[in-house]
């Protein structure tokens, strides 16, 4: 008996082992599912806040389309409108739904519909984004201008997909532009009617210095005072400089500056015709093309009075009438650009050389120290082997 109970017992813990073995499974087998549980409700909870973060993103994104300030479609190849938002069935004048499905061109100004034909073709061609102004027909048969930006879409095998489009209304910026060259035209009409009447003030002040000139000229055959005569000479021929100078103004397109070539030569050999020089040599060079008008009228009357007093002094002399009867009397006068902004001006002969007395001035050499003032100019005068004067001075603009 005792025998039987022992082994009894045994089977007995035998099995109340395996009993707890298979309880303790079970129990790591639901907490295990528990824990499961929890993490899939955690995960939904996080699916459903990105669903809603989703949701809230592509509402912005909507509106953002919907009312942006600009127009956006989409066009088939041919300019079917596959999608618009707000703005762009704004420009088109009809609701966004009438609009799927219709050809962009019907609300294309005719005279633009070519033009935006082309374009077409040339964005599918290119492959790149191009841009087109035109005007787009409202319902009540006004247009508005319109800048159009487009870039087609390929599929991956590179086949046409579609076009992306904006539109930008542009029409203040065309209004303001087309203003604008209204308010050109008619400042270059004015400019030039400015510029006929300035031209017909400088024809009457040349007008009336040749009278006041002439007038002069009647005053110096009443005189018998050979200094007097010579005075009145001295001063038509510097009213001269300044009516040859309104003279140029006045067949100058440029009120503002004259030819300098014309200019100085007309000067220089109308002073030489009065004061005639025999077998004279006379060698001018002026590369300078235009000079403004008061830089002009004090380099002409520098000018004037220097190949005067030249042509008059230069190669005479009281005992022989004549400097040298072996050398051949020569003036040079040269115009030109020096450096970077100067301006150079030389006149020199080869004649006896300026005798200048200190204290001493003629009024012709004080007339040239006063217009070199006005032109803020270094001078150079060297006397010997004839008389060189050189002016630098800065240009004016």
């Amino acid at each position: 008996m005792k025998r039987l109970r022992d082994r009894a017992e045994r089977e007995l813990q035998s099995l109340s082992g395996g009993q707890k073995k298979s309880v303790l499974n079970t129990q790591k087998l639901i907490y295990e599912l528990e824990v499961g549980q929890v993490e899939l409700k955690m995960q939904n909870e996080e699916l459903q806040s990105a669903q809603s973060e989703i949701t809230g993103l592509r509402d912005t994104y909507q509106e953002l389309y919907d009312y942006a300030p600009v127009g956006y479609l989409t066009l088939g190849q041919n300019g079917e409108i596959a999608t618009s938002n707000l703005k762009g069935a704004q420009f088109l004048d009809a609701p966004r739904d009438h609009l799927i499905g219709q050809l962009i061109q019907k609300s294309i100004l005719k005279a633009d519909q070519d033009r935006f034909h082309i374009y077409l073709q040339k964005l599918r061609a290119s492959g790149k984004p191009l841009g087109l102004d035109l005007r787009i027909c409202k319902q009540d048969q006004t247009h508005v201008y319109v800048r159009m930006d487009s870039v087609p879409i390929f599929n991956p095998d590179h086949s046409f997909s579609h076009f992306k489009m904006t539109l930008t209304d542009i029409s203040e910026y065309k209004q303001a532009a087309k203003e604008l060259q209204e308010n050109a035209l008619q400042l270059r009409a004015s400019l030039e009617e400015k510029e006929v009447l300035l031209q017909e003030i400088h024809h009457r002040v040349k007008n009336n210095l040749q009278l006041i000139i002439s007038l002069l000229r009647l005053q110096a055959r009443g005189i018998q005072e050979p200094i007097a005569i010579k005075q009145l000479q001295d001063t038509q021929q510097r009213i001269q400089v300044i009516s040859n100078m309104h003279e140029t103004l006045y067949q100058s397109s440029d009120c503002a500056k004259i030819a300098a070539r014309p200019f100085f030569e007309k000067l220089v050999n109308s002073l030489c015709f009065i004061y005639p020089v025999k077998d004279l040599e006379l060698t001018l060079e002026i590369s300078v093309k235009e000079i403004t008008l008061e830089q002009a009228l004090y380099c002409g009357l520098v000018v004037n009075e220097l190949i005067t007093n030249a042509l008059k002094y230069a190669f005479f002399t009281k005992a022989t009438g004549r400097t040298e009867k072996s050398k051949r009397p020569a003036i040079q006068f040269g115009f030109a650009e020096k450096g970077p902004e100067q301006y150079v001006l030389r006149i020199a002969d080869n004649g006896i050389g300026m005798q200048i007395s200190k204290g001493k001035a003629t009024l012709g050499l004080h007339l040239v120290e006063m217009f070199v003032k006005k032109l803020k100019a270094k001078q150079t005068l060297n006397v010997k082997g004839g008389t060189s004067f050189e002016l630098v001075f800065k240009q004016a603009h």
